[in-house]
């Protein structure tokens, strides 16, 4: 049995140690997700706590396939949430990262489309290109540090970024996704 296995079955025995557990093997990796999007240690610490509370909320039924992406897609959902919530008021500050797709949103009753359109979409992409669009778009990591990383200008993260939404924003026309 894997430890995330484990950590589930912990969880469909309501047995608190999955949240220990949890903690233990993915707790700074949901707390880095967080910070990315909130920029803020302790916003970025409740938004872990509240992923955890989700989890021991939906875990069972839910039995997730990866422990570790249905977190990570929990953390960032609450951390969107409350970056949204705390921002909504505020004019011409800063945006999340997230909002630079808006032009790329389609109704909800679209998404389990769009998601495997997208799916499609990132693996038939080049490697460097997908991840950049990932670190970006998925884990909010800031452009200046994906230019870090790669060893590129941060122009030249622009304009992949720009490049992906162009061919995004394309095949979702093609698949007659409205855009």
């Amino acid at each position: 049995m894997s430890a995330d296995e484990y950590i589930i079955k912990l969880f469909f025995d309501r047995d608190r140690r999955a949240i220990e557990e949890a903690e233990k093997k993915y707790g700074k990796y949901l707390l880095t997700v967080a910070f990315n999007i909130l920029h803020n240690e302790q916003d970025g610490e409740e938004c872990v706590n509240d992923t955890y509370l989700s989890a021991w909320n939906t875990i069972p039924p839910e039995n997730p396939a990866s422990l570790k992406r249905y977190l990570c897609s929990m953390v960032r959902n609450h951390a969107i949430s409350k970056y949204r919530s705390e921002n909504a008021q505020k004019r011409g500050g800063a945006t999340l990262c997230i909002d630079e797709l808006d032009d790329l949103a389609a109704p909800e009753d679209d998404s389990a489309e769009i998601r495997r359109a997208l799916d499609e979409f990132l693996r038939s992409s080049d490697p460097k290109d997908m991840t950049v669009f990932v670190y970006r778009y998925y884990y909010m990591y800031p452009v200046d540090k994906i230019a870090e990383h790669y060893r590129v200008s941060v122009q030249a993260i622009y304009k992949i970024l720009d490049r992906m939404k162009k061919k995004l924003r394309e095949k979702l026309r093609k698949e007659g996704i409205t855009v």
